[in-house]
C-alpha cells in the first residue's frame, strides 16, 4: 500500500506513514500516534492545536514505514532496478598495412642511387672542365692588363660560358685601352673554350664586360656590332 502524507498530532511536522500500520512515530519529537489522527490532521489541521509537548523518547518496535520492504511503492522498486550494463562495442577498425613491400623498396633505393650516380657523372667532369677554364682564362687576362692586379681580387668572372667580367683597376685607362681589354678577353675565351666558329656573334655579342675605376666605370653589355663597342666605351 503507498504511504500516505500525515501529521505528527503534537508538533505537526509533516509525516509519510503507512495506512496499513496502526501507530505512527513522529521521528522529530517521539510523539507516537495512531495513523488515523496524523492522516485527519493533515486533511483538517484546523482541528488540532499541536501542542509540541515534550515526549518521553520511544524504545518500542519501529514504527518507521519502510516501503522498499513491504514492495508497493513504485519509487523504492524504480531504485532497486539494476542498471542495465552498455553491452555496445566499437566495431574493430581495420588500418591497411603501408608498409612497402621489400623488394619493392630495394628497387626504388637503386633506381634513386642510380639516378643520383648518373647525375654526378654528368655533373661533376662539367664543373670541374668549368673550372679549369675559368683557371686558364683568369691568368692569361691578367697578364694582359697593364697593372699590377690578381685574379683572386681584381677579376671576376661569371656564368658557366664565362661571358660575365667585372675588373677593378687601382688606375684609370683611356676608353682605346678598355677596348683591347675587351677583345683580349674575348679572344682569351675563344681559344680556352676552343670556339670553332670566331665570328663577331659567337665570341663579342654574348659578353658583357664591366671596368670599374677611380674616376668612375664603363661597360660594354652584349654588343651587336663594332658601333655599339665604341658607344658604350663612353665613361660614365
Amino acid at each position: 500500500m503507498p504511504l500516505r502524507e500525515g501529521k505528527c498530532i503534537n508538533c505537526g511536522s509533516l509525516l509519510m506513514l503507512d495506512p496499513s500500520m496502526p501507530k505512527g512515530h513522529c521521528i522529530f519529537c517521539d510523539c507516537v500516534f495512531d495513523n488515523k489522527e496524523a492522516f485527519r490532521a493533515f486533511e483538517h489541521p484546523e482541528e488540532f492545536t499541536f501542542p509540541n509537548d515534550p515526549q518521553p523518547p520511544y524504545t518500542g518496535p519501529s514504527l518507521v514505514p519502510m516501503p522498499y520492504q513491504r514492495g508497493p511503492v513504485a519509487f523504492t522498486q524504480s531504485a532497486a532496478v539494476a542498471k542495465k550494463k552498455d553491452d555496445y562495442v566499437l566495431s574493430k577498425k581495420s588500418i591497411p598495412d603501408l608498409r612497402i613491400p621489400r623488394k619493392s623498396l630495394f628497387l626504388i633505393i637503386g633506381i634513386v642511387v642510380a639516378v643520383a650516380a648518373i647525375f654526378c657523372a654528368i655533373t661533376i667532369p662539367i664543373m670541374n672542365n668549368k673550372k679549369i677554364q675559368y683557371e686558364k682564362i683568369s691568368e692569361r687576362f691578367v697578364d694582359v692588363v697593364d697593372q699590377p692586379i690578381t685574379a683572386e681580387k681584381n677579376l671576376a668572372i661569371h656564368n658557366l660560358s664565362h661571358n660575365r667580367v667585372i675588373l677593378v683597376l687601382h688606375e684609370d685607362i683611356t676608353a682605346d685601352e678598355g677596348l683591347r681589354l675587351f677583345n683580349e678577353y674575348c679572344d682569351i675565351r675563344a681559344d680556352v673554350l676552343e670556339l670553332k666558329d670566331r665570328s663577331f656573334k659567337m665570341t663579342r655579342e654574348p659578353i658583357t664586360f664591366r671596368v670599374a675605376m677611380p674616376s668612375g666605370d664603363f661597360s660594354i653589355d652584349h654588343p651587336m656590332s663594332e658601333a655599339d663597342i665604341t658607344n658604350s666605351l663612353q665613361k660614365k
